[in-house]
């Protein structure tokens, strides 16, 4: 992969830049944007710069203008050469309202509402935040219509799993509006003849109970035989009292209680006493195949389960669209699907052209979030068109599926990609940390589990003085804290673990900074001053975690403050 030099790199063609953090990515958007206005000739309405959100868009589109700002300042009073650029800055400043930077939502709204006619679209469709509400509705139809007339025990089965329209809905969520998904088809069963099949060996066992239940009774009350501490006298009253309650039933329940298997061979077997042998009934042998026989059900029941969960997929696919329809409605995901269709449609050779001719450059910020949809509307309009395009992101991010990022969508762009560049060098950290993480993620071959995703290292531009010192030490820029066991830990208590020990490394360093003993020295000054509270951050996966670290330094009496549970830009009117 060749290293990216934003100042001399062609503007042509399909081009892909990986930019890992703090490589000045921002930055090398905005050098190519004024490339494009003065080498290119381009006006800012004809470069099309699409970004995640709407945070980002404001962002980015305060960047590019600023950059243009800039380079007008830096020509004023030069050359004639510069002077004909400074008439084209000028005119970019003066006319940057008209400035093409859209979310990925919004681009496609544009799009679709300049050419409403062209992509086949109704003019008077409003656009709804979220489709969670019309979703909801088709569920419970389809809830009404398929579950309400299902078998008696399919039911008792869902209630028994807790499921609900809701819980249905959400099983399938991130499913809905992805046309590109191949889903693998549920084996049939015949629920019927399972049924028949453990009902028949249900009622064997109720017979060899009525003929073995004496040997049976003294079998497991005999403390010679069994092992105590595998058959407790407890236990096994508790046990004979569920085994005589099931057996009072005429048909068989939808579940057997837990402890059933403590009436097969292999159980009894393996509680057996030195040089003992199980009494032979035929009992034993009955309540395994009574067991595999249900076990066979539930797989089959689990098999039924899936089907109704595609079978709702497919309803949804048909009946959502109508519905929408019907209320003249839009959703964010319709718009996407709306603009690949318009662009395949019967015009779509027409839209390409059009769109070509208006957004004669493209500028893909966070390239590594964009979905299959998406990335095949982009491609439909800049493959083979020669026009400057530039895909940017970090594909190491797309391995989290953030978003809703698709790692093989990017490992396609890549292999369409004419060239592939990525940005070198880190301008945000220290280089002691980037010398860190470059060592761990080159000790692993595939660090990002698909090999078409390498680790490529990154130098560091800023110096490299110290800019935490505890005493005259220096300490590591990046620890590993062993905070549990070589044996297997519950979640529950690793978290808890996990919690104590950021806690007291926390307070470590607070109780260091009160003797002076942990400083920071600002790079500029380079005064030094004591660490505080706000200089830590403590990143964790969810709210959960969070409270049971911000709970620890509680209780070693640290103030600290919890970012919001939710965060704005994670809403779907972020998106647009």
């Amino acid at each position: 992969m060749t290293a990216f030099d934003v100042n001399t790199v062609p503007l042509e063609k399909l081009n892909i830049i990986e930019a890992s953090a703090g490589t000045g990515k921002t930055y090398t958007l905005a050098e190519l944007y004024l490339r494009l206005i003065l080498e290119k000739d381009l006006t800012v309405d004809q470069i099309l710069v699409v970004t995640y959100t709407r945070a980002a868009t404001e962002e980015l589109r305060e960047r590019l203008r600023q950059k243009l700002v800039d380079a007008r300042d830096e020509r004023l009073g030069q050359t004639e050469i510069e002077q004909y650029n400074l008439q084209k800055l000028n005119l970019a400043i003066q006319s940057f309202d008209e400035a093409a930077i859209f979310t990925i939502h919004g681009f496609c709204q544009r799009v679709l509402g300049d050419f409403a006619f062209e992509s086949g679209l109704r003019f008077e469709l409003e656009l709804i935040g979220d489709d969670q509400e019309l979703l909801q509705s088709v569920t419970d139809d389809f809830w009404r219509r398929e579950v309400t007339t299902a078998d008696k025990d399919f039911i008792s089965y869902l209630l028994g799993k807790k499921e609900s329209p809701e819980s249905l809905l959400k099983s399938i969520r991130s499913l809905i509006g992805k046309p590109y998904l191949d889903l693998i088809a549920v084996p049939e069963v015949n629920i019927e003849q399972c049924c028949q099949e453990v009902q028949k060996q249900f009622d064997h066992v109720k017979i060899l109970w009525q003929q073995e239940q004496k040997q049976i009774i003294e079998t497991l009350h005999n403390k010679g035989l069994l092992n105590g501490n595998k058959y407790r006298t407890t236990s096994v009253e508790k046990w004979l009292l569920q085994l005589v309650e099931l057996m009072t039933h005429t048909d068989m329940p939808n579940s057997l209680f837990d402890s059933f298997e403590r009436f097969t061979p292999a159980k009894l077997e393996d509680a057996l006493k030195k040089d003992q042998i199980l009494p032979e009934l035929r009992f034993w042998l009955a309540c395994e195949w009574l067991l595999e026989q249900y076990q066979q059900l539930q797989q089959a029941r689990e098999l039924q389960h899936q089907q109704l969960r595609l079978k709702l997929l497919e309803y949804i696919t048909e009946i959502l669209p109508q519905r929408k329809q019907q209320q003249q409605v839009q959703s964010y995901d319709d718009l996407l699907l709306n603009l690949g269709q318009a662009l395949n449609g019967t015009r779509g050779d027409w839209l390409v052209e059009q769109l070509r001719k208006q957004y004669q450059a493209a500028l893909i910020d966070e390239f590594q979030d964009t979905d299959p949809i998406q990335y095949a509307s982009f491609s439909r309009i800049y493959s083979d068109s020669c026009l400057p395009t530039f895909l940017v992101g970090d594909p190491k991010q797309a391995i989290y599926s953030f978003r809703g990022a698709d790692i093989f969508t990017y490992l396609k762009a890549k292999s369409q990609a004419d060239n592939e560049y990525t940005l070198t060098t880190n301008w945000r950290s220290h280089p002691n940390l980037v010398t860190a993480v470059n060592t761990i993620f080159r000790s692993h071959p595939e660090p990002f589990i698909y090999r078409d995703i390498p680790f490529n290292s990154v130098g560091a531009a800023r110096d490299d003085d110290p800019v935490l010192k505890f005493g005259q030490t220096v300490p590591a820029p990046f620890h590993i804290l062993w905070a549990g066991s070589d044996k297997p830990m519950a979640k529950k208590d690793l978290t808890s673990i996990a919690a104590n020990v950021t806690a007291d490394e926390i307070a470590k360093l607070l109780n260091l900074a009160q003797s002076d003993e942990a400083v920071l020295i600002d790079e500029k000054s380079k005064q030094a001053r004591a660490l505080s509270g706000g200089d830590i951050a403590v990143l964790v996966r969810n709210h959960r975690q969070a409270h049971a670290i911000q709970q620890c330094l509680q209780k070693r009496g640290i103030n600290s403050v919890q970012q919001g549970r939710e965060n704005v830009f994670s809403s779907n009117e972020a998106l647009i």
